[in-house]
């Protein structure tokens, strides 16, 4: 009976995992982890009188208006100069000020970064040219080498652009792709990082640490609030009151849309009979 248990436990613990996912609400790993912990303290206090629930919860604040119907970039120039990638950096910056005045809309600028990258260009031709000499010469294997390609200086820039009106948005897109612009985002934290790849970061704009404490602690209320109440409907189930929160094993926090979302995952004792 008891491994029929433990594996109904880690099956709800990947689903659960799966739904955090789906829903971009913090690591899936984390997630998965608290579930197990939380599953194995919970099976601990089954044995011992079942003294406390566990439950995960979300709770949500509104952000400010500037946060919120925004569009991302990062601009780059890429050369193996500093001074030339910083020049195709700032040539491009120019045609999206451009853009920008055409539809009427602000633009920000974040951070500025130079980094010393891999070609990866270059270095994906050299392999391409390796593995087609070793086809057309099957008896000599070339490994493939790319340990002398030079790297390259990578120039960035984050942009924040407010969005333009509904009818206007397919064009706005069009010229920023047309700038040179490869990735977009309406949504800093729409593609959280998995276990083995990190989020993009817009530079500047990417932290969540930017904003301001008071609304990340209304979130964390609202979670709060939400796990107790779910804590008292499983409590009231089994003849008993909640009481109060032992243990906080999990607490995540995103942006998705327009809210701030924290995630918690909490236990809480029951309260004593009366």
């Amino acid at each position: 009976m008891k491994r029929i248990l433990v594996a109904a436990a880690f099956s709800a613990a990947f689903l659960a995992a799966g739904q955090a996912s789906a829903q971009d609400l913090g690591g899936t790993a984390g997630l998965l982890a608290t579930a197990v912990e939380g599953f194995g303290q919970t099976l601990g206090d089954s044995m011992t009188g079942g003294q406390s629930v566990f439950v995960t919860a979300h709770g949500k604040a509104r952000l400010p208006a500037p946060l919120t119907g925004s569009y991302y970039v990062n601009v780059e120039g890429t050369s193996h100069s500093a001074v030339e990638a910083g020049k195709v950096r700032d040539a491009r910056l120019a045609q999206l000020r451009t853009v920008a005045k055409s539809f009427g809309i602000a633009m920000e600028l974040g951070e500025s970064r130079f980094t010393l990258d891999v070609d990866h260009p270059a270095q994906a031709k050299r392999m391409r040219e390796t593995a087609q000499a070793n086809v057309l010469h099957p008896d000599v294997f070339t490994p493939a080498d790319t340990d002398d390609i030079p790297k390259v200086f990578k120039a960035r820039t984050g942009v924040r652009f407010t969005a333009p009106s509904g009818d206007h948005m397919p064009a706005f897109l069009d010229a920023l792709r047309s700038a040179g612009v490869d990735e977009i985002s309406g949504d800093l934290n729409s593609r959280p990082p998995g276990m083995f790849q990190q989020a993009s970061e817009i530079l500047g704009f990417g932290s969540v640490e930017k904003i301001d404490d008071a609304i990340w602690d209304a979130a964390s209320a609202d979670a709060i609030r939400s796990a107790r109440s779910q804590a008292q409907t499983l409590a009231a189930a089994a003849g008993r009151n909640v009481g109060e929160a032992r243990q906080i094993l999990f607490l995540a926090k995103a942006i998705q849309g327009g809210d701030a979302v924290v995630t918690i995952a909490v236990r809480f004792g029951f309260a004593p009979k009366s």
